[in-house]
């Protein structure tokens, strides 16, 4: 039997320990004598503070806290190396077991906007780096598609809404529903995902599933989940974004098709039932 908890309450410490090992999706303590795996999605937030999107721990706590498990998952194979890397104590236990795209690849058959646009999914947490991404975009000539934002709370939302609004063609949707995220990015032009920092990057397989090209970081995780089917930019250089987007305005008919069509055959490999 197989138990997966994100907290436990203490009056379920007798219940769990019926289980004969459990999964802890988030490296945050479980009290409980039987075997525990965690899993790490990165480590970004122990050295860039502004990174954390939540109430995280500090290195020597989450050493304690491997110290406790019975092994730990990585969601990629940059991650696994810097856990290991960062935490030698650790390293028998680590291994990289990458995540899964949901979506079989079928398109979504309502067009969620009449005008091209491009799309950007996930929360508007700086490492998004969504300031440069604005900043490359309005740099371009009139008439390049609407750029929409889909994803972020209230509070993140409204500490954007002021930098989106002096950007013509550039909105906000905040959060969307799964019909409508399915909807958006089918329909996308491009999805463009320059993050400074990913543990794998789930919106570039959802888009290349439903065979989107996709615009996103030259770095090494997304090199890794984006199996070289995109277009790859430094995120840390405006004028790169920039040339990125411009090449996808100029892009052929038949170049976009193979970017897809190689998009959809990378997404494939990415599997909830092979993570399992």
């Amino acid at each position: 039997d197989w138990l997966w908890v994100r907290s436990l309450p203490p009056a379920l410490d007798r219940f769990v320990e019926a289980f004969d090992l459990v999964h802890v999706p988030v490296p945050l303590p479980v009290r409980t004598r039987r075997p525990q795996v965690v899993t790490v999605h990165d480590l970004s937030w122990l050295d860039e503070p502004s990174f954390r999107t939540g109430r995280g721990a500090d290195a020597a706590s989450l050493a304690r806290r491997f110290d406790r498990c019975a092994g730990i998952v990585c969601v990629s194979e940059p991650v696994a190396d810097q856990v290991q890397a960062r935490f030698p104590s650790a390293r028998r236990l680590v291994r990289a077991i990458p995540s899964g795209v949901h979506w079989d690849g079928s398109s979504s058959s309502a067009r969620p906007a009449a005008e091209p646009y491009w799309l950007f999914v996930g929360d508007l947490h700086p490492r998004k780096n969504l300031p440069r991404l604005l900043e490359a975009y309005a740099s371009l000539p009139p008439g390049r598609p609407a750029l929409l934002l889909a994803g972020g709370t209230g509070a993140e939302r409204r500490r954007m809404e002021a930098a989106v609004r002096r950007v013509p063609g550039a909105r906000l949707l905040g959060r969307v529903s799964e019909e409508l995220l399915h909807a958006l990015v089918s329909h996308a032009a491009a999805l463009l995902y320059p993050s400074l920092d990913e543990g794998f990057g789930h919106p570039v397989l959802e888009a290349q599933i439903c065979g989107t090209p996709v615009l996103t970081s030259d770095i090494p995780v997304l090199r890794g989940t984006a199996g070289g089917a995109a277009v790859f930019v430094d995120p840390r250089d405006v004028r790169a974004i920039r040339d990125g987007l411009a090449g996808l305005l100029r892009m052929p008919e038949g170049e976009r098709a193979h970017l897809a069509a190689a998009g959809r055959e990378n997404a494939r490999r990415f599997r909830w039932e092979r993570t399992a």
